[in-house]
């Protein structure tokens, strides 16, 4: 469990940016600064402007200059708001008063630039870091500080559909690769005040942006200091993928059970937050990382919540037993086949006995190679173009079963075995679970071509054994399978909304109480039947 935090840790900047430079303060000269910035960030880069004119303050034109970069920053904010009103609107003054260095950045500021959003910066680092986010630099002669205005703009993907999180009912928007976009959709579905996103950087050179969300007076302290501390012990040069962000802040980077829960839905965010998680977005990834979670969350999907109890429940035992189906199937039959041939009724037993008569290979051999064939085909259709990906993926898991039997590679009764192990692993909705259950298939088989039902047991004792040793975020990942709270009502079966008053105690949250202890206190409303009516029927 993590350690207690105070206020005052969680209010500390997150993490420093890193060198681009020297932490040399801007100089009075403008062709300094120019030359100095300009510099480190390349003389002949295209993409770097300096944009150079005159402002119309009095009693003297001052010379000033905008740096930016060519893609990332709005150039129509910077034509009407920045570089318009500094070559006109200074003439417009009616006052007769003197404009000096000591208000002239006031006065652009306050008095000329439209922008709602501006700062100033006092070194070149500081002045480099924000240009290379997307900010344009103000650069006055005779200024120590150089005044940014926020016109981050850059071409980017529009909100579609969910690609790996599909749904019938429910939204049908999907994070894209701005953080801003993302951010912004999680407080369309909060809007709470007590929504809390906390921005830091990470790489030395990428500085990508990072954003850690939660809901103040709901989660618990811990965790998001726990979070912040973590993510601030991340030292590298690049991070543009969420999965290596996720592999330097889990718990126990050597199992292969993921304990963060990644997701492409802004609804499930928001749903994950309001129990007492805390989510992160990575600037450039259409995906979040939610923290703590646990293993019943993998069988759990937003469309659970907008269907029937009933039937929500059942497509989570179905879930359920598909991951058991999905890594023990051709282990179960490679030991009952070779060691537990008793256990099969004298009919059933003789078919599997006729199907295999023509196999030369023993029945570990067989299911390894439809195993590996069917992760060539899975894979094959992954990688190609969407239209021909799932053609190949069909066709060739027909083509290629349908050719091993007529070779005697295998028998039919093995390519239905392994044929259902893969469709079960589909039906999971994340798919780095699937990923796990595709991992555990091999070491499963080995035990039971060694040892039959008595190594499969020894492996599921194993897997037990470590999940119950597992934690996310200090949290245990059996949670709360092992120590069945309320929480026990949403995990492989979902009772009735109303029955879902507080939320999971293993969270700690601040705020138990998530909906009224007794909502349904209403009784079925009884119709009045019209006195006409009645006599109408009576004669």
């Amino acid at each position: 469990m993590p350690g207690k935090s105070t206020d005052q840790e969680l209010n500390k900047p997150l993490h420093k940016p890193g060198q681009h430079g020297s932490d040399e303060p801007l100089s009075t000269s403008l062709e300094e600064n120019i030359t100095a910035i300009t510099g480190v960030m390349g003389v002949d880069n295209v993409d770097v402007i300096v944009r150079k004119f005159i402002i119309g303050t009095k009693p003297e034109p001052t010379p000033a200059a905008i740096i930016y970069i060519d893609g990332l920053a709005n150039t129509t904010v910077q034509q009407f708001s920045i570089i318009q009103p500094l070559l006109y609107l200074g003439n417009l003054r009616k006052d007769e008063a003197e404009i000096t260095p000591e208000n002239l950045a006031n006065y652009i500021r306050y008095c000329l630039i439209s922008t709602p959003n501006s700062s100033e910066a006092t070194t070149r680092q500081d002045v480099i870091n924000k240009i290379i986010t997307g900010d344009t630099a103000i650069l006055v002669e005779g200024l120590t500080q150089a005044i940014v205005i926020d016109t981050k703009s850059w071409e980017h993907r529009g909100v579609s559909d969910p690609k790996t999180e599909s749904s019938v009912r429910g939204p049908h928007e999907a994070f894209t690769e701005t953080i801003r976009v993302n951010t912004a959709l999680i407080r369309r579905r909060i809007r709470s005040p007590h929504l809390r996103i906390d921005m830091m950087r990470i790489g030395r050179r990428s500085h990508t942006d990072v954003a850690v969300i939660w809901i103040d007076g709901i989660t618990n302290p811990n965790y998001v200091h726990e979070v912040k501390k973590r993510l601030n012990a991340v030292d590298v040069d690049i991070l543009p993928y969420e999965g290596m962000l996720e592999e330097y802040i889990e718990d126990n980077p050597f199992s292969p059970f993921p304990q963060v829960q990644i997701t492409e839905r802004p609804d499930r965010v928001a749903a994950a937050i309001s129990e007492g998680r805390v989510a992160i977005l990575i600037d450039g990834n259409p995906m979040a990382q939610i923290v703590p979670t646990t293993f019943s969350t993998y069988f759990q999907t937003g469309e659970d919540y907008t269907e029937r109890w009933m039937y929500a429940s059942l497509l989570r035992i179905l879930r359920l037993f598909s991951l058991i189906n999905s890594s023990l199937l051709p282990a179960l039959y490679i030991a009952i086949t070779n060691y537990h041939q008793e256990m099969l009724p004298t009919p059933l037993a003789l078919a599997f006995a006729a199907a295999r008569e023509n196999v030369p290979l023993p029945a570990f051999i067989e299911a390894l190679i439809m195993v590996l064939a069917l992760e060539l085909v899975r894979e094959a259709g992954l990688r190609l173009p969407s239209p021909v990906g799932s053609t190949v993926g069909i066709v060739g898991a027909l083509l290629l079963g349908e050719a091993a039997v007529s070779a005697n590679l295998a028998s039919p009764i093995m390519v239905i075995v392994v044929a259902l192990s893969g469709l079960s692993s589909f039906i999971l909705p994340q798919y780095s679970q699937g990923l796990v259950l595709r991992f555990l298939v091999y070491p499963f088989i080995l035990l039971s071509a060694g040892w039959g039902l008595f190594g499969m047991t020894a492996g599921i004792m194993v897997v037990i054994i470590h999940l119950s040793n597992l934690t996310s975020l200090g949290v245990p990942y059996l949670e709360p399978l092992w120590r069945p709270t309320q929480a026990f009502r949403d995990t492989f079966l979902r009772v009735p909304m109303w029955l879902m008053q507080k939320r999971p105690g293993f969270l700690r949250p601040r705020d138990q109480l998530r909906q009224r202890l007794k909502i349904r206190t209403w009784e079925p409303a009884q119709l009045e039947t019209d006195q006409t009516d009645q006599g109408q029927k009576g004669q």
